[in-house]
């Protein structure tokens, strides 16, 4: 909220789309009125250009960062079309997907 997007800390393994039969260990985080996440896949930051260089992580931080102000939809599409930019055509060999979420009031107690 009113700041930058900074990457959630905890432990590694964060399941984003989970498969029947498999066991994964339970995380929450605490979020605020205003408060924003943006969840992706590992092909967003793993998606490789024609040189074989990774998007990465800091590329993503630094887009993301750039959408302030933008909702859900604004978001997704700028990051996507940043992404597709990158590997210019390259085939890609993971799904891309992404996801964000504002919190927007908690209910009244």
């Amino acid at each position: 909220k009113g700041g930058e997007y900074e990457f959630l800390k905890g432990p590694a393994g964060f399941v984003l789309g989970g498969m029947e039969g498999i066991a994964y260990k339970k995380q929450s985080v605490v979020l605020e009125p205003g408060d924003e996440i943006f969840l992706y896949t590992d092909g967003v930051v793993e998606a490789t250009n024609l040189d074989k260089e990774l998007y990465g992580e800091e590329r993503l931080k630094k887009c993301i960062n750039s959408c302030a102000g933008m909702d859900a939809r604004g978001i997704c599409e700028t990051i996507s079309t940043d992404v597709e930019e990158f590997y210019k055509g390259a085939e890609q060999f993971d799904d891309i997907t992404e996801l964000s979420l504002r919190f927007l009031k908690k209910e009244d107690d």
